[in-house]
């Protein structure tokens, strides 16, 4: 059901600055009634594209592009005015003082975008899209965002709901209306291989969302390795500066040494860590401590390998997460690089040289690791908000429930507790559910003014 607000509200789309154009967005529905009392030449209330003087009184303030909506065709479902104004600080500030004593008022961070959606004109996967958009880092978080802020997730969530609800309807007539001849045949092994097909869609919605949540958000990647085989190097390298100190002493890097790099499908948060051997010094230990206790928490470890160290030396990780490297390529024979393949060749090294900034073999190896373009060519759910990823396990959890205790011999009658339930989750991903307005609010004032 529309809602309907009695205010007006106002805000900068555009930052208000030196600027060539700045965008002041107006919603609500005397939206046209505040401008009006700006322009000697009034506006209809239709939808157009006009030039007009805009005044504060009898002063003019700026020659103003006018853009219009009408309701219910605009995004926040109300009448809509965006005044496209020049961009000085000073004209902008004017014309939102005037705005503002004609009736609007302010709005609140995310307002737009909170009004779109308790109109109906978007859900939550968009409203969540269009914020993601915004700070997307990456190539890979700009098409994922671009896609939930344009409905194609919702179509996709819709079609698992419905999956849901075919079930759930089969199970209820089969209860109510046995004597049914579309009905009678339905046996708990047909219904039970139906919960099963759409538990696995689930689980690999779910994998993959996971990944590129983590990819969008940043994977906390750990270089890791002994002391003088060119962590910090690596660091830099990848930062393309001079953040961590490069040094042919041991033990040069005694605590954490951070940085970010966005790439082209994924950002990396980068720590370079302090180096593996045995020491008695107790500071350098203390590194060596955290540098442990980081690598277990990581989501990518970049372990380099000294060029004399011996396989059965390494310091076990875990492997999954794990691309093992071998810097100092531009020192290496092409022998030497042989042999070492040969010796670690269960690990699948790569190797690189940071003097040289050979790194693209590295990009490639995590791309390739994190499925970075299976992820960005997929038209399958990809959800990156982490509470709508926990949605989705929720969604999972309740159907993988159903499965096994149909599988069980559980009475069918019982089934669509479960799935009834993972239904009001796939309502509450959507924002059909009922939602405390307290909810509402806290989703979206995260979002920037005037969105």
């Amino acid at each position: 059901m529309r809602n309907t607000f009695s205010d007006t509200i106002v805000a900068p789309a555009t930052n208000i600055a030196k600027q060539a154009i700045c965008i002041i967005r107006i919603s609500g529905e005397h939206a046209f009634k505040i401008v009006n009392q700006s322009l000697a030449k009034k506006i209809e209330a239709q939808p157009q594209t006009v030039l007009r003087n805009f005044f504060d009184g009898d002063v003019l303030l700026d020659q103003v592009l006018l853009l219009t909506f009408v309701a219910p065709n605009s995004f926040t479902g109300e009448d809509v005015i965006e005044i496209n104004c020049h961009g000085g600080v000073l004209v902008a500030k004017k014309i939102m003082e005037t705005i503002i004593r004609n009736g609007a008022r302010i709005a609140e961070r995310g307002e737009f975008s909170k009004r779109a959606f308790l109109n109906q004109k978007i859900s939550l996967i968009q409203a969540q899209g269009i914020n993601d958009l915004i700070e997307a880092k990456n190539d890979l978080a700009l098409r994922i965002s671009a896609k939930n802020m344009a409905g194609k997730t919702n179509a996709i969530v819709n079609i698992l709901k419905n999956n849901v609800m075919d079930i759930i309807s089969q199970v209820q007539t089969a209860i109510d209306y046995p004597e049914y001849e579309e009905t009678e045949n339905i046996t708990p092994i047909e219904i039970g291989q139906q919960i099963k097909e759409l538990n696995v869609k689930l689980l690999k919605a779910l994998e993959i969302s996971k990944r590129a949540s983590v990819a969008n958000n940043g994977l906390k990647t750990v270089i890791f390795g002994k002391p003088n085989v060119g962590k910090s190097s690596l660091l830099n390298a990848l930062l393309n500066e001079d953040k961590a100190i490069v040094s042919d002493e041991m033990g040069t890097t005694r605590d954490i040494v951070e940085g970010e790099i966005t790439l082209e499908n994924f950002t990396l948060h980068l720590l370079d860590t302090a180096g593996i051997r045995k020491t008695e010094n107790k500071l350098e230990q203390a590194g060596i401590d955290r540098s442990l206790s980081h690598s277990q928490s990581a989501d990518l470890i970049l372990y380099i390998i000294d060029h004399d160290e011996k396989y059965e030396d390494l310091i076990d990780v875990d492997k999954d997460k794990t691309i093992f490297i071998f810097n100092k390529l531009d020192l290496l024979s092409p022998d030497e690089v042989k042999q070492l393949q040969k010796t670690f060749q269960a690990l699948r090294p790569i190797f690189i040289s940071t003097v040289n900034n050979e790194i693209e073999d590295l990009v490639k190896a995590i791309e390739t690791k994190f499925n970075m373009n299976k992820i960005s060519q997929s038209d399958d759910l990809i959800l990156t908000n982490v509470n709508e990823i926990s949605k989705l396990e929720m969604a999972a959890t309740k159907v993988a429930i159903a499965h096994e205790n149909i599988t069980a011999g559980f009475s069918i009658d019982l089934i669509n507790v479960d799935l009834r339930e993972a239904m009001d989750i796939f309502n509450d991903l959507l924002g059909l559910a009922d939602i405390n307005e307290e909810i509402i609010d806290n989703i979206f004032k995260k979002y920037c003014l005037g969105k």
